[in-house]
């Protein structure tokens, strides 16, 4: 594929996903890497987020490292510790574990290490009263 991917044909591409895990949370992306014909060794995503959606269940990543990156508007991004050792952290409903909140505006990034459970970050974002588009990539 050519390496350069024009906005037109990024927003062509855009398409909404649901997490398979919970159907009141899901995005609308694009994978811009795949469209360069970058298909091994990393991820990126342009995503766009409705108001007062939340992208991904509360989650981390054993052995891939995460990243996002704010283009516009604002979301607040979800952070918990593992509270055990575990391969992932999926809280139940009943809670268990301790979620902090903190605003994410345009220019903005977060990394999430992957690695040992004791040590990582479980994430997730929620748009606020306006969409939020975010860059997210991460390695594969």
């Amino acid at each position: 594929p050519w390496p350069v991917v024009r906005a037109e044909e990024i927003a062509d591409a855009m398409e909404h996903r649901v997490h398979f895990l919970d159907d009141t949370k899901g995005r609308t992306q694009a994978c811009l890497s795949e469209m360069a014909g970058i298909e091994t060794g990393m991820g990126i995503h342009k995503v766009s987020l409705a108001p007062h959606t939340e992208s991904t269940v509360l989650h981390s990543h054993v052995g891939e490292s995460e990243w996002l990156y704010i283009l516009s508007g604002s979301a607040t991004l979800r952070l918990a510790r593992s509270v055990g050792d575990v391969e992932d952290l999926r809280p139940g409903p009943e809670g268990g574990v301790h979620v902090e909140e903190t605003v994410l505006h345009a220019g903005d990034y977060a990394g999430f290490p992957a690695g040992n459970p004791k040590e990582r970050w479980a994430h997730s974002l929620r748009a606020g009263d306006e969409p939020c588009e975010y860059l997210l990539g991460g390695e594969r």
